[in-house]
């Protein structure tokens, strides 16, 4: 049932982006007077679609077919991906058929360089304005959640920050000169602010402060590490104070089940210490080493106290959720606050995709672990839809601003490679000739074919 779930959400996800995408080299078409014979969501052998022509058909359209300005919307065979076949252009169809015909006006080649860059460059541009669509949306109807602490409750044992003088009970009270209020600042001045530079953070400690510089490459490093794990939500192994331990799942004939603990119940104490995070109480259990341990609970305002051993497999069987049960800020915005507030969203994070790049190729963050294929966003998909449905936009949002940065890439066969062309051929003021854009195109196509058969040998590594 999750594989179905993950498969659903995973579809959902791309027929929003392709569809996007497509639809952006659709309108600049049209509206600058090309004809679009196809519009295809996904690659290869046409399964079906419906045109003005033929109407609602399956299979392939007849040989003698002529689309005479009328676009086959159709659904083809591989769905990774879609293209929009533009008369006069060599593109994902590989079609030619135009080659030895004379110019007509509606086609790709009979426009100006500045119309060719336009479609070629409004696939991007639409994933952009995608992506800034959900996050101003998200801005405008949730406003923002802020939890109102900047106390650390617990640091996991491997956190980098155990290296620092950064103590369980601190406070973070500045981080590079911007005054810290809220634990999403914390996260947002240390991992998606300059990632990679050092951060001069100011600690406050029983009313003392002092000073802590974390190296940048420490932060890369951790997070190349963090990708590794399966616990890749907190990005610095931190967490806040005013967090509540819930049980959310009791596995049937389990040590948990066993001495009565049951889904709802909050977790207070363990092996004689507070409980202050999931991360602790999971470290707790696994350090328990099959020994009993006490253990307290509340329900409904009644205390609990048992002793507890973990399994063969070393668990006690339940599932965890830190529920934040301090002070938190929502504050409401305006369409134009949402807006602006969307633009910088997608900004940051575009920022932040941008010095990932740079710290892959400085070597602090491996290839394989920060790229992700289609099993790995399949499983996120599932994952971010489970958390509702504004963490499954954001995580579309996110896809969108991935896609349209891969696209720009000057890879023949992308986007950004037939941009490359458009220049060249606009600086020469000549078209290459139909033979080398072939070869060009078809160098593209198997470079994306081995660089796709690198991320799903990836993928599958990590299930293996």
């Amino acid at each position: 049932m999750d594989i179905l779930y993950n498969i659903f959400y995973f579809g959902l996800a791309l027929a929003i982006l392709v569809t996007i995408h497509e639809w952006g080299h659709f309108i600049a078409a049209k509206i600058t007077g090309m004809r679009s014979d196809i519009f295809s969501f996904g690659m290869g052998r046409r399964l079906l679609g419906w045109n003005e022509k033929t109407g609602f058909t399956f299979g392939r359209l007849p040989d003698e077919h002529v689309y005479e300005g009328k676009t086959d919307w159709r659904i083809s065979l591989f769905p990774i991906g879609g293209y929009v076949k533009i008369v006069g252009m060599v593109d994902e169809s590989f079609d030619t058929d135009y080659g030895n015909t004379e110019i007509q006006d509606y086609e790709f080649r009979a426009k100006n360089t500045f119309q060719k860059l336009l479609v070629i460059s409004a696939g991007v541009i639409m994933n952009f304005v995608l992506a800034i669509a959900i996050f101003s949306y998200l801005t405008y109807s949730k406003g923002s959640l802020e939890q109102l602490t900047n106390k650390i409750s617990y640091i996991h044992s491997d956190s980098f920050l155990t290296d620092y003088d950064i103590e369980p009970g601190d406070n973070i009270i500045n981080i590079n000169g911007t005054e810290i209020k809220s634990w999403r600042e914390i996260l947002k001045n240390i991992v998606f602010v300059d990632l990679g530079n050092d951060k001069n953070i100011t600690i406050k400690r029983n009313n003392k402060t002092h000073k802590v510089i974390i190296k940048g490459e420490n932060i890369s490093q951790f997070l190349n590490k963090r990708a590794k794990s399966e616990e890749q939500g907190n990005f610095l192994g931190l967490d806040s104070d005013f967090l509540n331990v819930i049980i959310t799942s009791v596995v049937l004939a389990s040590p948990a089940q066993k001495i009565g603990i049951q889904t709802g119940d909050t977790i207070m104490y363990l092996d004689n210490q507070k409980v202050v995070s999931s991360q602790q109480f999971i470290s707790i259990i696994k350090n328990s080493s099959r020994k009993l341990v006490d253990i307290t609970w509340k329900r409904n305002n009644k205390i609990y106290n048992s002793s507890i051993q973990t399994n063969k497999d070393n668990v006690i069987g339940v599932g965890l959720f830190g529920l934040f049960t301090g002070p938190i800020l929502t504050t409401k915005y305006g369409l134009t606050q949402s807006v602006e507030m969307g633009i910088n969203e997608t900004l940051s994070q575009l920022s932040m995709i941008l010095n990932s790049f740079g710290e892959i190729f400085k070597g602090n963050i491996e290839f394989k672990n920060a790229v992700g294929g289609p099993i790995k966003i399949m499983e996120q998909s599932g994952k971010t839809a489970e958390m509702g449905m504004t963490s499954f936009m954001s995580f579309v949002a996110m896809l969108s601003i991935s896609l349209a940065l891969i696209n720009i890439l000057p890879i023949p066969a992308l986007d950004g490679g037939h941009l490359v062309i458009i220049l060249i051929e606009g600086i020469k003021r000549k078209e290459l000739n139909l033979k080398s854009k072939l070869i060009i195109q078809n160098i593209g196509f198997y470079l994306l074919i081995i660089l796709m058969i690198i991320i799903l040998y990836i993928d599958m590594a990590r299930y293996l």
